[in-house]
Order: C-alpha cells, then structure tokens, then sequence
C-alpha cells in the first residue's frame, strides 16, 4: 500500500501490521471465547474495509486489504469474492474504455485505479454546521467592501424565477466598479504552499519580501525554517495555529510531490492547516472561523432521502463529487495526528476528528 512521502511507521501503518499479527496468532490453537470474537471481528474489519473502498472507487487499496485478509484467513471465501468482483470491475470498465484492453499485462497490485469519489454526509447528530440562509448569518459574515458592493444577499439562481427557489448567497456590485479598485479583502489563515522552491509566507501565502535594511522576514524563534512576510503574521500564526506543529516538520509531507498527486498533496496541506487550528484553539475543525460556513461539497443532498431506507439500500444511487484516496484521506491524516503527539483513541480527539 503506497505511503505520503516522509510517512516514517505511520500510525495507520502500524495498527494494520498489528491487526496482521493477531490474525496470524490464531494458528496457535488458542480458541477462547475473547479469541473467537477478536478474529472474527476481524474477519469483519478486512471484508468492510475491501468492499466499502470498492464502492468508493478505491480498487487497488480495497484488493490490497483483500489480499491482507486472505493471508489471515485463508479459508474466507468472502474475501475472494470481493477481490474477484473489483477485478471484474476493473475489466468492465477497462473495455468499455478500450475495446481492445489487454489483461495479460496486468498488475492488480501497481495498475488498479486508486483516486474514488464520495458524497459529504450530513449526519444527524451534527451540531456543527449552521443554518447558512438565517437572517442573521448574511449580517454575521458579510465582509468590509466599498459601498458600491452590497453585503451577501439571498439569491436565485437564474433570472428566471424556477418554481422551486434555491438560495445561494452572493456579492454583487451596485454600481460601475473601475478596474484595479480592490473590491474585497479577505485574510485567511487557511492556506497551503506545496512547493520548497518558491517559500511563501508561511500564514498567509504572500511573497517574502526581500532582505533589505527596511524589511526582512520573521522566523519562528523555535523553528527557523517556518518564516512569515510580517510581524503580524508570526503573531496570528503563533496564537492561532503554529504552537501545534512547531518543530514537528509536518508541512514536508505533502511538499514537491510527483505530478499526478500535486493536487491531493495541496489538500492534504490545507488539512493539516485546519488541524493545527483546531488543535491550537481547542475547538473542532468543523467550527473554524475558516470553514464553518463552508458546506463542503458541489451539491447539498436531501438529508431525509440519504437517512431512509432506500439510501442504506442503494448506497451507490446518491452522487458522489467528491474526490477520495484512502492514501490521502485516511492513512495521511492519521499520520500527521501521530507526528503533532495527537492520541486519535482519547475521548478529546475521538470527539474531535471522528464524527
């Protein structure tokens, strides 16, 4: 299974090389009732584990957990099936691309597509997502802009009125805006740089300015190598989120990846970056001043349909836009908890990042 690059024994890594290990121990003929449960558990883990990274379109990490089950459980007919069915989803799909596709080349280990989607699940127990067409949320985020610029306003979204109203929130001009007028400033705190060749501030992106007898970066005190453009962003940095990755040589992961994975590398930074928020400000990702007006995806589901029956019957029928690598989303992560001293199985982070 591939591994971020500068992932050193993750700990994702390790507790699957753990449950490895307690699988195998079943040879010793040690059949306690606690020792029973413990593997058929399991058992149970690896066959989620394959067919739901199926269904997300993760073939070659679903196969790769297909073919650590098989190891651990030779007898699992089960597991067999799945891994036969993501072949055969992988052939259909080959040959309604290429007509012509040839298998004998094939290596399900290297040449599986790995990149799946999902859809951002609105769960009922979430109390973190406001209600972003109150009355009182345009007035609560609305920006400082020119009074040619009107505050977010409700919208339709054609000028046609459809029989059914969507609201979106927007910003638009009331009168004629000359060019180069700045119309909307915005800072953030939320930002990424995957590149070691070209530094940038490291809290708000903008170019170092250069070493003059006038001005010069800031360096943290700590960790010389995490430079800001000003003093005020080494002060925003080390009072919003900087504490919790001082040191910790964190950023290295996601930076100068291949071509083919720049863009999950840049997300994985900005996760990073609204992790140490939360750590830092000991609150919950989800109520970030950066992103607790986001939705999070391109469309927002019908919340009764996703919660009924026919959606836990037919859990492929809801659309999926959002890109998903278990590499990047899941075993990534873990490992940037690991590296900030975060114990992901304590009640503080189980509350924190697992709901």
């Amino acid at each position: 299974m591939d591994i971020p690059m500068g992932m050193n024994q993750p700990l994702a890594k390790k507790e699957i090389r753990r449950m490895d290990q307690t699988m195998n121990q079943k040879s010793k003929g040690n059949n306690s009732a606690v020792q029973q449960i413990a593997i058929a558990n399991a058992l149970e883990s690896y066959q989620k584990l394959a067919q739901n990274l199926a269904h997300c379109g993760c073939l070659r990490s679903a196969f790769d957990f297909c073919q650590r089950g098989s190891k651990a459980f030779p007898k699992a007919s089960s597991l067999n099936d799945t891994r036969q069915a993501i072949l055969a989803t992988n052939r259909e799909t080959q040959l309604q691309r290429d007509p012509s596709w040839d298998e004998s080349s094939f290596d399900p280990k290297t040449d599986l597509p790995d990149e799946g989607s999902v859809r951002r699940e609105l769960y009922p127990w979430n109390t973190h997502d406001p209600d972003r067409f109150s009355a009182t949320t345009p007035k609560r985020r609305a920006p400082k802009s020119p009074p040619q610029m009107r505050r977010p306003t409700p919208l339709l979204t054609s000028s046609n009125p459809p029989q059914t109203t969507i609201q979106q929130l927007g910003l638009f001009a009331t009168a004629d805006i000359p060019p180069g007028d700045v119309v909307l400033t915005e800072s953030s705190l939320l930002t990424a740089n995957n590149c070691h060749l070209h530094p940038l501030c490291d809290a708000c992106s903008r170019d170092l300015p250069p070493l003059t007898p006038s001005s010069h970066p800031y360096a943290c005190p700590s960790c010389p190598d995490t430079v800001f453009c000003s003093a005020p962003c080494l002060s925003l940095a080390q009072t919003h989120y900087h504490p919790a990755i001082c040191g910790k040589d964190i950023d290295a992961i996601g930076k100068d990846t291949a071509a083919p994975d720049a863009v999950n590398a840049l997300y994985l930074l900005l996760l990073f970056r609204a992790v140490a928020l939360a750590e830092t400000q000991a609150t919950h990702p989800l109520d970030l001043r950066e992103t607790k007006y986001l939705w999070g995806d391109f469309v927002h589901p019908d919340r009764g349909y996703l919660h009924s029956a026919s959606a836990a019957a037919e859990p492929l029928s809801v659309a999926r836009h959002l890109p998903f690598s278990f590499r990047f989303n899941v075993l990534a992560p873990l490992h940037v908890l690991e590296k900030m001293d975060v114990d992901v199985f304590a009640p503080t982070a189980l509350r924190r990042y697992d709901g």
